[in-house]
């Protein structure tokens, strides 16, 4: 029998597998990356914004039509907040999903 460990990155795998062919799925890329920071923060993800969380460099905003020194001030790793990065749990609470949840959990 598996351990809780290899059943959750079984699990994954398996998600991952089943949207991988999929276009648009950026969100789930989030989310499950999400889930896996908190354990594996090298897990590999094609969406964007996941790279950038990962440390990779990647243009997420074409800012060619702004002027150069504008441009240079528009830095997509500064939308990281790394200090909430690494206090987050492995369990998701509502807080981090619900858009009208009014009361603490």
């Amino acid at each position: 029998m598996l351990d809780d460990d290899e059943d959750r990155d079984d699990s994954i795998r398996k998600v991952k597998k089943r949207f991988q062919s999929i276009p648009n799925t950026g969100l789930m890329d989030l989310w499950l990356q999400r889930i896996t920071y908190t354990y594996n923060r090298n897990e590999p993800y094609n969406e964007l914004l996941c790279k950038i969380v990962s440390g990779d460099i990647v243009r997420i905003w074409n800012s060619d039509w702004l002027r150069p020194e504008l441009g240079i001030l528009i830095d997509p790793t500064k939308i990281i907040d790394h200090a909430v990065l690494d206090t987050m749990k492995p369990v998701i609470k509502s807080n981090e999903f619900s858009l009208f949840d009014t009361y603490p959990v």
